[in-house]
């Protein structure tokens, strides 16, 4: 079922918003921190009375520190283009490799927009092409991918549970949430809630044997 003309027209205006890499500026790259910083101090990630970041911080919170490493990493690799700044920008990107592979996290570069705040590390896969608004609260288990050539554009303030899964040519409007496990391949309106089907039982009493004899095929 095609999507209507006014859904094509928002979701094109999606794309626009979030076709800019971030960020671009130093001053741009502290107010991004700053909001990301803000979104864990909301989501109780990270102690508000301290207000600010603290060196000695990442070793406590390495989700925010993780987080840091990543926007400072798209600053470099976005402004800094040129043979001199090479060396820099492959540190970091392979600091930032590192770090994400420790917390399990397979999170690009210039796929999310500021005050991003990850609940709990854990497995989170998102493609490249994707792009993601501002304040976005993730959690563990979730997948935003590709399919048939085309990945997700989701906007502001979205919400999206654990184990939720997000691919394809979908458009998440601002606001919507994104329930635990859910299988999202529709476009979702804006402060929608979309929530994952409840377990159905397949077979009654019924022996299953998940055990599959190859040899005879042979």
């Amino acid at each position: 079922m095609r999507a209507s003309s006014a859904h094509r027209s928002s979701a094109c205006r999606l794309i626009k918003r979030y076709r800019r890499v971030p960020p671009q500026s130093k001053a741009e790259l502290k107010l991004w921190m700053e909001q990301d910083l803000r979104g864990y101090i909301a989501n109780g990630s990270f102690p508000s009375q301290s207000g600010c970041w603290k060196w000695w911080h990442r070793f406590q919170y390495p989700l925010v520190y993780w987080q840091r490493l990543l926007r400072k990493t798209e600053y470099a690799a976005n402004v800094h283009t040129s043979l001199a700044w090479m060396p820099w920008v492959l540190f970091l990107r392979w600091r930032f490799m590192r770090r994400s592979l420790e917390l399990n996290l397979e999170i690009p570069l210039n796929v999310f927009g500021p005050g991003l705040t990850i609940s709990h590390y854990g497995t989170i896969v998102v493609n490249s092409k994707a792009r993601v608004g501002q304040n976005c609260l993730i959690h563990p288990g979730t997948c935003i991918g590709e399919l048939k050539d085309r990945n997700p554009v989701i906007g502001d303030d979205v919400y999206i549970g654990n184990g939720a899964i997000i691919i394809g040519d979908v458009q998440v409007g601002d606001g919507a949430k994104i329930g635990p496990h859910a299988l999202v391949r529709k476009h979702v309106a804006s402060g929608s809630i979309v929530v994952a089907e409840e377990s159905r039982e397949l077979i009654n009493n019924s022996r299953v044997d998940l055990c599959v004899d190859f040899r005879q095929e042979q």
